[in-house]
């Protein structure tokens, strides 16, 4: 949590309530399993798990809101724009 609070001091990082193996960032759940294992087969260095946690939430996007969990996924990755087949 440390780590990922660092690099990241615009996102709200939390403890999942349900799964202590998952976190929440800003409202959306993220899955620590590969992470960990991951780690678990490195040499377990400081500098590894910060390369890790890098690779792992970086490809997140902190700086915007979370999709409505409603929200149809194919919406989602189109922003609302859908063609109709036909």
């Amino acid at each position: 949590m440390k780590i990922v609070r660092t690099r990241y001091p615009g996102a709200v990082f939390e403890e999942s309530r349900d799964r202590p193996d998952t976190i929440v960032a800003n409202g959306t759940q993220i899955g620590l399993q590969n992470l960990k294992a991951t780690f678990d087969q490195s040499d377990r260095s400081q500098h590894v798990l910060e390369q890790l946690v890098d690779a792992h939430f970086g490809i997140l996007d902190f700086h915007t809101q979370p999709y409505p969990l409603s929200q149809n996924l194919f919406e989602a990755a189109t922003d609302g724009t859908i063609t109709e087949l036909g």
